[in-house]
């Protein structure tokens, strides 16, 4: 797979074949509830819980709390990072 300026993808068209192209990749699609996925030789999608926290309105310089949300993460594999 390869996206090019001379391809002239869109960065929507680009992500759906990103997209696909990992599922394809992925040894099995995730069930429901499992937290991560692997990619042999590639790395690790990863899905984590992000705490509240204290934030200020920048507009109204306001206190307040953010939400936790579900925040992905992505660690390369050592066979990865060494080539």
């Amino acid at each position: 797979m390869a996206l090019s300026k001379e391809e002239k993808e869109t960065i929507k068209e680009a992500g759906v074949l990103i997209k696909r192209e990992l599922l394809e990749m992925a040894p099995s699609t995730p069930e429901e509830g499992e937290k991560k996925i692997g990619f042999v030789g590639f790395g690790t999608f990863k899905i984590l819980m992000s705490k509240e926290r204290k934030c200020r309105n920048p507009h109204t310089g306001e206190d307040m709390m953010s939400q936790s949300k579900l925040t992905p993460k992505f660690k390369f594999s050592k066979t990865f990072l060494e080539d």
